[in-house]
């Protein structure tokens, strides 16, 4: 509703004839091919995820284990890598439960295995931070500093890209629907 009221759509009776039928055939194909490469996308990620668990940052010691085993940061690695593994995995199966199924649920996994993606791949990405500030000794805070504003930023322009994109229309158009500028047309409607 908000997208119609934004791009002036009129809440009226219209001519039919010239308007084309919606099958929703599209929507089902576009579904259907984007499942299959985010599947891949969220397999790769799993397995980056699953080596970066067995290529510890600072290595092994002769005893077998991390080196890094303590260390606060290493620990913040290891569950941002398990939390990025399990999302992708979860998105993996979710994908291919919906490509075979076809049932009217089979939409709430696709939007459930985006939402699994976009964590692990934000996981994958604070775990490869936490990884390089494990490694980085600790006279280094500038570089710390530095490496975590240039996160910072790269996820503030990915979100507000998303935000700009996901938005029905303008800021202003969705705020006059808000407050007030569909309810102009509702009480027209109820006169009627």
């Amino acid at each position: 509703m908000v997208t119609l009221f934004v791009y002036g759509a009129q809440f009226k009776p219209q001519r039919q004839d010239h308007v084309n039928k919606w099958n929703g055939q599209d929507i089902m194909k576009w579904r259907e091919a984007t499942s299959k490469n985010l599947a891949i996308v969220s397999t790769l990620v799993a397995t980056v995820a699953f080596s970066a668990a067995f290529n510890v940052p600072g290595s092994y010691g002769s005893d077998g284990k991390a080196n890094l085993n303590g260390n606060h940061t290493y620990s913040a690695f290891l569950v941002l890598d398990t939390i990025a593994m399990t999302t992708s995995v979860m998105a993996t199966i979710l994908l291919v439960y919906g490509g075979a199924s076809r049932s009217h649920r089979s939409w709430q996994g696709f939007i459930m295995s985006m939402h699994f993606l976009w964590l692990s791949l934000i996981c994958m990405m604070l775990a490869f931070f936490e990884a390089i500030s494990a490694v980085t000794s600790s006279d280094r805070k500038a570089m710390k500093s530095l490496l975590y504003q240039l996160i910072y930023a790269g996820v503030y322009v990915l979100i507000s890209l998303l935000t700009k994109l996901a938005m029905p229309g303008s800021f202003v158009g969705v705020l006059q629907f808000v407050v007030g500028g569909f309810s102009k047309q509702q009480r027209c409607l109820k006169k009627r």
